[in-house]
């Protein structure tokens, strides 16, 4: 009997999905208990360190809106841990780098200093991050669309339009703009090898370089797809404060575009989570396409030497079982679907 998407949302709950991002050189993914990073070093080994993850999360995976808001905050601690990780091997090169082509002696003491000097280094940068976050695509849009409003006696309807069309502009502008950068090309083609690893995992196929690379770039799950999602809820959130709330002095919308973020947050978590199981209808996919179609600026082809460091990464979090079903696996092939790739020459002979 056919399985109702209520089933997949309260009775499946509990079942966690693959899922990590890309970090320096590398590849983080989260399983059951535990997450991994997987870094390409200098010399073309992969370094590959597990961690245990903290459960307050987990606490709250059957309850609808608050675990989205609980797995945002736990999203955002292990991706935080793993850059630093990242960003601490990346140090660690550059100064054996140095090293070397100075002919100089390594010192202990300089490599735990640049070290520390890394963690800061990130830490500074996540927290710029989130308030960069906040003033460019929460409150500065308000600002400008109030600005705009006023000069041109506009109505609050016209503005709040204003406001909601300058946040998704400025949302996919910054993405396609930092997109040029080398260092953030290369961050894009191991999260392209994040989605390909777990794409060969979900659809039953070995964990191979090769076998993966017949998988796009896109997932429905991505951070980007569920960024836009927020962006997308966010203009309906803020309509339906403005008309319940009319005349609220203009510092109470400021608040409301900030303290409103973990609820959104938590709708957008619950509309990727439908999506994920019926990625089989037509219409679901029509739903998502936006933001498969967005993941093709924050994704890029990746190499099969960056599929290994993911599919290392990925391998590491296995639970016992997965790792036994995962060695038994045969098939190279997977059906032809939405996730695969209908260029891909690279198909085993006779399978």
């Amino acid at each position: 009997m056919r399985k109702s998407l209520a089933y997949h949302l309260v009775v499946l709950s509990a079942v966690r999905a693959m899922g990590g991002q890309a970090v320096l050189n590398g590849v983080m993914m989260r399983g059951e208990n535990s997450y991994s990073v997987a870094v390409r070093r200098m010399d073309e080994s992969i370094d590959v360190s597990t961690f245990d993850v903290p459960l307050f999360a987990q606490k709250f995976v059957k309850i609808p809106f608050l675990r989205g808001v609980m797995g945002l905050g736990e999203a955002m601690a292990l991706g935080y841990r793993a850059l630093m990780h990242s960003a601490d091997l990346s140090v660690k090169d550059e100064e054996e780098k140095l090293r070397i082509e100075s002919g100089q002696e390594p010192k202990e003491d300089k490599e735990e200093e640049s070290k520390a000097l890394g963690k800061v280094a990130v830490g500074i940068s996540v927290t710029i991050s989130i308030v960069f976050f906040i003033a460019m695509f929460k409150v500065g849009p308000l600002l400008l669309s109030d600005l705009v409003k006023n000069q041109f006696g506009l109505s609050k309807w016209v503005g709040f339009t204003i406001e909601s069309v300058l946040r998704l502009a400025l949302f996919i502008g910054y993405l396609y703009l930092v997109s040029f950068s080398g260092e953030i090309k290369r961050v894009f083609q191991y999260h392209g090898a994040e989605h390909k690893a777990i794409a060969a995992y979900e659809n039953d196929v070995v964990l191979t370089p090769q076998s993966a690379q017949q998988f796009t770039t896109a997932h429905v799950r991505c951070g980007t797809n569920f960024l836009l999602i927020v962006m997308v809820m966010s203009a309906f959130f803020y309509a339906a404060f403005s008309f319940a709330f009319p005349d609220v002095p203009f510092w109470v919308l400021v608040l409301s575009r900030i303290f409103a973020i973990p609820l959104i947050a938590g709708v957008s978590y619950e509309i990727i989570k439908a999506a994920s199981f019926k990625m089989g209808n037509r219409f679901t996919r029509a739903i998502v396409w936006p933001g498969l179609q967005l993941q093709k600026v924050t994704t890029r082809a990746p190499s099969d030497e960056q599929c290994e460091v993911a599919i290392a990464s990925l391998n590491s979090v296995f639970s016992e079982e997965q790792t036994k079903e995962v060695k038994a696996r045969t098939k190279l092939w997977a059906p032809k679907s939405w996730q695969t790739i209908d260029s891909y020459e690279a198909r085993p002979v006779g399978i």
